[in-house]
């Protein structure tokens, strides 16, 4: 005979499985409209849909794959443009490479000692020292900007000169863009080269001079002037003016060597007034234009001698897809 007490319980079990809700049933699936990345969205450790690989990189459109040739080095790269100056950009791939001159070719100044190894990580840097057009695009749309309009030459495709360093990072900040770190420099103009310029090494004579004038506007084809942006061979990153024409300014404060120097790729700071400017230029010998070669000038200083060419960090989420 059943027990009075287990006939209750049984019944009480029956009538709660008639009216307790199904989603409580843990064998159930959740719903449909609640996924696991939903639940889990604020949890750390989990990696939001801004953090995940991209081939993008914001405020440019690919364009092109191209491969450049210099020298012993052969690139394809990756050509972007910039959305708001419409400039060509490379992709630079990263990587680590000796930067400054060895024992025995540097000047009576050591500037450019020691010779050391930096690693810069991947970054965008623009095809040609910044174009007159570009900058006069920018200046007109920011009328409240107090721009400096001192330029020696006056045409669209000249690099813009006259412009102190205060001009250029303002310019490049206005667009999204920055300068480049004097290290992010070097490695894009040796594009892969160990020599002295991009393409080889020197001679020391007047031939060393005559090869350089196929790469870049010098004393002996400028006609002391500077000259229209990427008329000459460019580099096997396919940059051109890397040697000649203008000088360019980097982020850097001036530092008599790079001992303490950043190995990383990123700039030197510091209290020094006087900046790093890069490359050129038109007035000077081919050995005044080598890829480790490295000058300095007062951050205020407008030179007709003197412009820029932009440069931009890429996102950290950015996908190679190699």
């Amino acid at each position: 005979m059943n027990h009075p007490i287990l006939a209750v319980l049984a019944s009480l079990a029956i009538a709660l499985s008639l009216i307790m809700p199904a989603c409580c049933d843990q064998n159930e699936p959740a719903p449909a409209d609640i996924t696991e990345t939903d639940a889990d969205s604020s949890s750390p450790g989990k990696e939001s849909a801004d953090a995940s690989p991209s081939k993008e990189i914001p405020g440019f459109t690919f364009l092109k794959e191209e491969t450049f040739s210099c020298g012993d080095q052969t690139h394809t790269v990756r050509i972007f443009v910039h959305d708001r100056t419409e400039l060509e950009f490379v992709l630079v791939k990263g990587g680590t490479f000796t930067m400054g001159l060895p024992e025995g070719l540097r000047r009576p100044q050591p500037i450019e000692a020691p010779f050391h190894e930096v690693t810069v990580p991947s970054f965008l840097i623009c095809r040609t020292e910044l174009p007159q057009s570009a900058w006069d695009k920018i200046t007109v749309e920011m009328k409240e900007a107090e721009w400096s309009d001192e330029r020696e030459w006056t045409g669209p495709t000249y690099p813009i000169e006259c412009v102190n360093w205060y001009d250029a990072t303002a310019w490049c900040k206005a667009v999204g863009l920055r300068l480049p770190s004097e290290a992010e420099w070097e490695y894009a103009c040796r594009s892969g080269s160990t020599t002295d310029y991009c393409y080889g090494d020197g001679t020391g004579d007047d031939e060393e001079d005559n090869v350089m004038a196929d790469y870049g506007w010098i004393d002996i084809n400028s006609a002391n002037r500077s000259r229209a942006v990427a008329l000459k061979k460019p580099n096997a990153f396919g940059i051109y003016d890397m040697h000649g024409n203008v000088w360019e300014w980097c982020q850097d404060v001036f530092q008599d060597k790079y001992e303490g120097t950043p190995t990383d790729g990123s700039a030197h700071v510091g209290d020094d007034e006087n900046r790093i400017f890069r490359g050129g230029g038109f007035p000077r010998r081919a050995k005044y234009c080598k890829s480790a070669l490295r000058y300095r000038c007062p951050a205020t200083e407008r030179d007709k001698f003197i412009g820029f060419r932009p440069a931009c960090s890429l996102p950290e989420n950015f996908d190679w897809g190699d």
